[in-house]
């Protein structure tokens, strides 16, 4: 037993007692090694012959109904045994409810079965001081310092004990007859046990538990030890053919079942335990349900696994459950008490086949855990399963740790150094703003794609912006004349215009808006800023990009003149020195009309009709008349 003292190591037993009894007493310890509550039974030296000889036997007899030895060790003048976290029954009975006790008892049974039929010893000291109840409210049986083998089961062996035995458990045959039935003297205690606690409990709506009731009072306490029957017939009795007990037997006894016997139960199995309280579904049946067995069952990861490894919404369910309904078993405060610390154990098996089975479903319960469970216990397991040569769990463990980012953050899962490696492309949203048109001409081909904005429009954007919407007035050039036709044309023109875009050629001409030019007064400042724009002869054409006007560039002078009777062009060709003059009106008559100009042509426009064939003609016809 002294080589056990190194597996837990630092071990910090609390000053508090919990239970005192002849010669120990009962107190919680936690170890600080692997963060886990411990029950510790502390004895002085002097007297810890009996707590030894218990240690000794909880060491041999093992099982799920007897007290689990952990540890034992001297120190500070005591010998002390420290067993899986409990307290006595005395303390926990009031809060258990009738099925607890009805599962409670059953567990004390089957232990004292496996002890009789499997170890062939009795314990002597059947009563609720040697029964504990662990948190997840199993029964265990302990006191194993009286456990006798049936060989030495005397009357002289029986009595060196008796003192410190229970009185009412120590039948009435022990103390006249030299041999003693070794299940008849614990087949006394035990229906003395169920006497005291049944007694205490509300059982009219539970027929078979008024029944069995009657059968420890009678039956188990009959002065005749032959009468009394066998430990193992009283586990057929109705009073444990609960629904849990039945549920409990089917998955201890899974491997004997035949592959439809396990299709119909687990077909079945939701519906059952919907009916039950969530708590004691994950206090007593949550090992058997998360058992490898039961989780590698094709059945069972059909119509149990994808309910059993959820979480249910905070609201509750209502109306009665059916199979077609299925939802998650436990709310988010039960799983994380019960059925978490399981399920943290579990990842740390190293079966491929039970790691998909939990990672299949790991989006709907990960987020059950507490951070330092995810953090500590959950991300380094999936850790080691992307070092796996297997492909498939490879590829499941990666989308379990997708789902642990929002929760613990990228940088505690995939560490390293992490930077801004990625831009965000979506187009900015910029707020809508009426604006003026931007001409474009490129100089080599002199041809105009232009929008119109009516003068009704630029008036009641005028009136919006608070800015005058008057207009400089128009002067009557040389060649007034011509002026009273300038309505008619401009309704000819409003009649057959059409969008000009110029000829289908490698350098197509383009126009665009310019926020710069939002008021209508800077019209006339702005045409004359205006630059073609360059064509790009490559694939980045095709993108989305938004255009640049170069503003230092030149526009072409402009002829606004050519539609008028009589024609007034210019040439293209340099002024010569006696024309300096009509140069000198000209000039003027541009300025003082660009705005007019500009607000006609874009009423008429350039039609394709409208080529420069006959620029020559207009040209000899200026220079006749200027002469």
């Amino acid at each position: 037993m002294g080589n056990e003292k190194s597996n837990l190591g630092n071990i910090d037993i609390k000053p508090d007692v919990i239970e005192v009894a002849n010669t120990w007493t009962l107190k919680q310890a936690f170890c600080t090694a692997n963060s886990t509550q411990y029950s510790v039974f502390c004895s002085p030296l002097d007297t810890s012959s009996s707590l030894e000889l218990a240690a000794k036997n909880l060491i041999l007899y093992r099982h799920p109904g007897i007290l689990k030895y952990v540890q034992t060790w001297s120190q500070g003048g005591y010998f002390n045994l420290a067993t899986e976290q409990v307290l006595p029954l005395s303390q926990e009975l009031g809060a258990q409810t009738n099925l607890q006790v009805c599962l409670g008892l059953r567990s004390i049974l089957r232990a004292l079965v496996f002890l009789h039929d499997t170890a062939k010893v009795c314990h002597t000291n059947i009563c609720c001081g040697s029964v504990y109840v662990s948190p997840d409210n199993t029964w265990k049986l302990g006191n194993f310092e009286f456990i006798t083998k049936y060989a030495d089961l005397t009357s002289m062996n029986l009595q060196k004990t008796r003192s410190r035995r229970y009185e009412y458990a120590i039948p009435p045959e022990e103390t006249r007859e030299t041999n003693v039935e070794p299940q008849s003297l614990d087949l006394f205690g035990f229906g003395v046990m169920v006497q005291e606690i049944l007694k205490k409990r509300d059982l009219t709506s539970d027929p078979s538990g008024k029944e069995f009731y009657d059968v420890a009072c009678g039956k188990l306490q009959n002065k005749q030890t032959k009468a009394r029957g066998n430990l193992a017939d009283l586990l057929e009795h109705p009073y444990f053919s609960h629904p849990v007990v039945e549920i409990l037997e089917f998955l201890s006894a899974i491997t004997l079942k035949t592959t439809s016997e396990k299709e119909q139960f687990f077909r079945g199995l939701w519906a059952q335990l919907a009916t039950l309280p969530e708590t004691m579904v994950a206090t007593q049946l949550a090992d058997l349900l998360l058992s490898r067995l039961v989780l590698l069952e094709p059945s069972a990861q059909t119509y149990l696994v994808p309910w059993l490894l959820a979480i249910k919404e905070e609201q509750p369910l209502t109306g009665s459950f059916q199979s077609d309904e299925c939802m998650p078993l436990f709310s988010r405060p039960i799983f994380e008490r019960f059925v978490s610390l399981k399920l943290v154990k579990i990842f740390q098996v190293h079966d491929s086949q039970v790691r998909s089975v939990l990672l299949k479903h790991f989006s709907s319960y990960c987020h059950g855990f507490t951070k330092e469970q995810l953090q500590h216990n959950i991300l380094p397991e999936l850790l080691v399963g992307i070092k796996d040569n297997d492909d498939f769990l490879v590829a499941i463990t990666l989308r379990a740790l997708a789902d642990l980012v929002p929760i613990l953050g990228a940088a505690t899962v995939i560490g390293g150094k992490r930077g801004k490696l990625f831009t965000d492309g979506r187009p900015k949203v910029r707020p809508t703003k009426k604006l003026m048109p931007v001409y474009l001409v490129t100089p080599a081909k002199p041809k105009l794609a232009l929008v119109k904005q009516t003068e009704e429009e630029i008036t009641e954007e005028a009136v919006e912006t608070g800015i005058s919407a008057a207009l400089p007035e128009r002067l009557s050039p040389d060649g007034g004349e011509a002026w009273s036709d300038w309505d008619d044309q401009q309704d000819e023109d409003e009649e057959n215009k059409e969008e000009l875009i110029g000829n289908e050629e490698s350098e197509s001409e383009k126009y665009q808006y310019s926020p710069a030019l939002k008021k209508p007064l800077q019209l006339a400042s702005k045409v004359s800023q205006m630059v073609p724009k360059k064509v790009v002869d490559d694939l980045d054409s095709l993108d989305i990009k938004v255009a640049k006007i170069n503003v230092t560039t030149t526009v072409k002078e402009l002829d606004f003149f050519q539609d008028m009777e009589p024609v007034i062009a210019p040439s293209k060709n340099p002024l010569l020195p006696d024309e300096e003059e009509n140069a000198e009106i000209s000039k003027t008559a541009q300025n003082k009309f660009s705005m007019a100009q500009t607000e006609d042509a874009l009423e008429g426009g350039w039609g394709e009709d409208n080529d420069f064939s006959d620029w020559g003609d207009e040209e000899g016809a200026l220079k006749q008349e200027t002469n």
